[in-house]
């Protein structure tokens, strides 16, 4: 008897036999697709038959060239993101195979005709008069959709979305347009739809349902059927990383006036518009300094108070905080500091338990809290200066993307939640006066070093 699964593949390439005759004759006859790039096609639609994926893909390839070729006459370059394709040339490079439905995207997709590609430009590039007449000549319809964004630099006249429609092929290609923001930074818009045509279903489509955001992404030829495309170099982390934290949040403008209103003696000052210049520097040196060690950081305390408060940096404050996992704590950060001119002055805590650094640049002091996690929460450790324990504790966060003075920074997705843990209900409200070992709503006294303990764990550098 032969094995189930030699069976099962002598029954799976005769149902493949007998799909593709009717489909080939419709291709080499209506659609003028060679016999022999077909067939080509069917086998490695036979390597790979992941859910389907890739017959429409496959079968289509002609008219994804031909958008392709379209798309760079404009001199730029245009990369596939699509997850579920992108999911199939990890499986063909022999990588690791990523369920869709564990990306924090749209996983209930069952029509695999939608296709995303990616295109980076600049705001004041001629990008946005294209006009696609050489699709248009092929049997593709378009609709571009404008930005929406508050900010005046991304206004409403830029295009976030283009949406390229088939006529005769059940085939759309969306095209997300992203924009240069700041050092290393691409960043999106989310769709807005105004009059949308028929043949528009946005809740199919992989992006665009949030602003989004990206550090710069390095690009790689890849081969799929009788296509070479760019795509993402690193696909396993585009997908489980990338793509999960991307939703940017954009500052509320409308939450500073209130402030200020509410609050006007604390306009920023001289002094403090100075500071903020310092800070802008400091951001930008960090996270140069964080993407060339790979490690994820996000803005806290005070400094993510006065992202989400005031659109900027806390004029009466002189340090900025910072929080990263303890599990991707590296002593290359530490050299890698050091070699962007970061001075420490402290180290406090051991690696197990209350870890934080703190450095000089700018004329501001940054403190690096490492976080821990818990199944039900994280936290942070606060050592005071007789060698008090005390423990900060968080819910278990996810994190997003925002923009603190003119620099592409992570931020708590709920913020809002975030900030009501540290300073309660009443965190709109300045507060000039604030003792870090007493003040915090989460702050609890868990022990105490012994004074051969704070040997290690208390070092001043001066």
């Amino acid at each position: 008897m032969a094995p189930v699964r030699d069976v099962m593949s002598r029954r799976y390439k005769r149902f493949l036999a007998i799909v593709s005759f009717p489909v080939l004759v419709y291709m080499v006859f209506y659609q003028n697709i060679p016999a022999v790039q077909f067939m080509s096609q069917i086998k490695e639609i036979e390597m790979v038959n992941r859910d389907g994926v890739l017959v429409p893909y496959l079968l289509n390839s002609d008219l994804i060239q031909k958008f392709i070729d379209e798309i760079e006459k404009e001199n730029v370059t245009v990369f596939l993101i699509e997850p579920r394709i992108l999911n199939v040339i990890i499986h063909l490079t022999n990588e690791m195979t990523i369920e869709t439905n564990n990306l924090q995207i749209n996983s209930d997709i069952n029509d695999t005709h939608f296709v995303s590609f990616g295109v980076t430009t600049d705001i004041d590039s001629d990008f946005q008069k294209i006009k696609f007449y050489g699709l248009k000549q092929n049997g593709f319809e378009n609709f571009k959709v404008k930005g929406v964004t508050s900010r005046p630099e991304f206004h409403q006249n830029n295009l976030s979305h283009i949406f390229l429609y088939h006529q005769l092929r059940p085939l759309l290609l969306h095209l997300v347009v992203f924009y240069n923001r700041g050092d290393n930074f691409i960043w999106n818009d989310r769709i807005h739809l105004v009059n949308p045509p028929d043949w528009l279903k946005t809740d199919q489509l992989s992006f665009g349902h949030n602003a989004s955001g990206f550090n710069n992404l390095e690009l790689t030829q890849t081969r799929l059927g009788d296509l070479t495309l760019l795509a993402p170099s690193n696909i396993s982390r585009f997908l489980l990383q990338d793509i999960p934290e991307s939703r940017f949040i954009e500052c509320n403008e409308t939450r500073v006036k209130e402030f200020y209103r509410a609050n006007p003696g604390f306009e920023a000052t001289e002094t403090g518009r100075n500071r903020a210049m310092r800070a802008s520097k400091l951001l930008k040196s960090l996270k140069s300094t964080m993407d060339e060690v790979g490690v994820k950081y996000w803005l806290s305390s005070g400094t993510l108070l006065g992202w989400f408060r005031q659109c900027g940096f806390i004029s009466y404050t002189s340090d900025m905080d910072f929080e990263v996992y303890i599990k991707d704590y590296t002593p290359d950060i530490l050299t890698t500091f050091k070699s962007h001119g970061f001075r420490q002055r402290r180290q406090l805590g051991r690696l197990n338990d209350s870890f934080e650094m703190t450095f000089n640049k700018q004329g501001l002091t940054m403190d690096v809290f490492y976080v821990y996690e818990e199944p039900d929460h994280i936290w942070v450790g606060g050592v005071g200066l007789r060698g008090e324990k005390y423990r900060f504790t968080f819910p278990i966060i996810t994190l997003c993307w925002g923009e603190l003075l003119g620099v592409a920074v992570r931020v708590p997705c709920d913020t809002p939640n975030y900030l009501v843990t540290v300073y309660g209900t009443n965190w709109t409200a300045p507060v000039t006066r604030w003792r870090w070992s007493e003040s915090p709503r989460n702050i609890k006294k868990v022990g105490q070093w012994t004074r051969e303990e704070m040997k290690e764990t208390m070092k001043y550098m001066g």
